[in-house]
């Protein structure tokens, strides 16, 4: 529940942390599981949500799902495959930290090969 990706977040760590604790530790997880729970987005661009959940908590971002899930939006149809020819498809997913773009190698509509990401601008505030 929520109109914003945090405001669902917020929602699923103080009403549903129970699922996240009964999938991240044992018997079903361990602890290096880690988590993405698809959700609707508010941003008009993003082709999904996703809130990321793992055994301390929930994250803001994570490069290793953003991978994994622009290949799964790709094969299982969450994104309109790129035209005859094109072998790369873009995929917008709304994280936590903003908007990123993964950019998935493809041949036929389904994912192959290699992904890549382009995360939300960051920078040192001190060194």
């Amino acid at each position: 529940a929520g109109p914003t990706l945090l405001a669902k977040r917020r929602y699923m760590r103080q009403h549903l942390d129970h699922l996240r604790r009964r999938l991240m530790f044992e018997p079903r997880g361990h602890r290096d599981m880690y988590g993405a729970v698809l959700v609707p987005s508010e941003l008009p661009e993003a082709h999904l949500g996703v809130l990321f959940l793992h055994n301390e908590g929930y994250s803001s971002m994570c490069g290793h799902a953003v991978l994994a899930l622009g290949r799964f939006a790709l094969d299982f149809g969450l994104v309109p495959a790129p035209p005859a020819g094109v072998r790369e498809a873009r995929v917008n997913i709304h994280c936590p930290c903003g908007l990123v773009a993964a950019f998935v190698e493809c041949e036929g509509g389904r994912s192959c090969g290699r992904g890549r990401f382009h995360s939300v601008p960051a920078f040192a505030l001190a060194t």
